[in-house]
């Protein structure tokens, strides 16, 4: 999650979806069978939303490291993190055409 993000409000969220979902279960037996399947759809719609949210949060940190990884290069100069920043973010191709334009005279 980013900084200025409360990490608990995702957190308790899906504790309050967890809660609700076990409070029909409890009573699944009174459901129908429609508001039955309706519960289970919720159910993998929040699962599926819990999961995109962990991987937009995961996305949100690499792309977090990448413009450190940009900043280190345009304002310290290191050329380490150059390096593995184009290794890591260039296809081979890329990577032997730069070698070759640096190279050229």
């Amino acid at each position: 999650m980013t900084q200025d993000q409360p990490e608990t409000s995702r957190e308790q969220l899906a504790r309050q979806a967890v809660e609700a979902y076990n409070e029909l279960t409890a009573h699944a037996e009174e459901l129908s069978p429609a508001a039955a399947q309706a519960v289970r759809s919720l159910r993998e719609t929040l699962t599926s939303l819990v999961a995109l949210g962990a991987a937009a949060d995961l996305q949100i940190a690499d792309m977090e490291r990448t413009m450190e990884e940009f900043e280190a290069i345009f304002y310290g100069g290191d050329v380490s993190v150059s390096a593995r920043m184009l290794r890591r973010h260039l296809k081979p191709e890329q990577r032997a055409e730069l070698a070759r334009l640096i190279t050229e005279p």
